[in-house]
């Protein structure tokens, strides 16, 4: 049964963190165009399946914050911001957006580990299952809340069980991600044995770009668990959920537009490097 705020109630962790959680992703939506015009501008050659992959990811993040303001904006309206215990059709639709932003992205990333592993199937093997597990536990807990929203009753433990599953595979896999790329480049270190100084800096820039990768969005996931376990009985989890669209839209629009400022990097030291070669040498005049 739904329940009613009483008068005096803080609201706080209920409407108050919706409302906060969807202007914060607002702002990242926002990062995600800038990001998106920047991915267009600078990277004109790319492939057509990565542009397609990019443009897959705005409008998925789009309909997500659509869904987010209708949301907030039907509850502040009709008064369903007192019905604490309501589940929101538009909250529960962004679930399966969210999964059709990070499933692309997840993949994309297993793609690239492919590749630089020298298309060893290992890890794809291992990736493939979990990241579709997180699509099919998003339809499956979408059916059981939309079905909760008009008069079956959805226990607690159940949606608890199906949120924490879902949360901790996909941060199992980003970690998995970021950690199996940042050992390949390692390892293709180790193996070339290089010593140059502008290989050893460029090392660096790459794996942290790879931590990052994945390490933002795991941390979302792992706090959002954390939120569901501690504080099961208000929407504290749902703001944190709320962000994990456009962080992983921004995590690997961030990815792709850094390849042009490591190319630019390099680029900079060579010219550098050639400017101090052929600089004229000066013998002394004689006394």
């Amino acid at each position: 049964m739904i329940s009613c705020a009483p008068p005096g109630v803080d609201l706080g962790p209920y409407a108050g963190v919706e409302l906060l959680c969807t202007f914060f992703t607002m702002a990242l939506w926002g990062v995600t165009c800038m990001q998106s015009f920047l991915y267009f501008f600078n990277n004109p050659t790319d492939s057509k399946y990565i542009k397609f992959l990019v443009v897959w990811l705005w409008i998925m993040d789009t309909v997500h914050q659509c869904l987010l303001i209708s949301g907030s904006y039907k509850a502040n309206v009709s008064g369903q911001i007192y019905l604490i215990d309501n589940v929101r059709a538009e909250y529960v639709i962004v679930l399966l957006f969210t999964s059709l932003v990070s499933v692309p992205t997840q993949t994309f990333f297993g793609y690239r580990i492919w590749r630089f592993a020298d298309k060893n199937w290992i890890i794809p093997v291992l990736l493939a299952p979990a990241i579709l597990f997180q699509l099919a536990e998003g339809i499956i807990l979408i059916d059981l809340n939309l079905s909760a929203t008009v008069g079956t009753e959805m226990t607690a433990s159940t949606r608890q069980a199906i949120l924490i599953s879902n949360f901790a595979v996909g941060a199992a896999v980003d970690i998995l991600l970021s950690a199996g790329l940042c050992f390949l480049l390692w390892r293709s270190y180790m193996i070339d044995g290089s010593s140059i100084t502008q290989t050893n800096s460029m090392l660096h820039r790459l794996i942290l770009f790879s931590i990052n990768t994945g390490s933002w969005t795991a941390l979302v996931a792992i706090a959002t668990i954390t939120m569901v376990v501690v504080f099961p009985g208000n929407f504290i989890y749902v703001g944190f959920y709320f962000v994990l669209s456009p962080i992983y839209c921004n995590s690997l629009l961030a990815n792709l537009n850094a390849r042009s400022y490591l190319r630019g990097a390099e680029k900079t030291r060579a010219i550098q490097l050639s400017g101090l070669s052929a600089a004229p040498h000066v013998q002394p005049s004689p006394s």
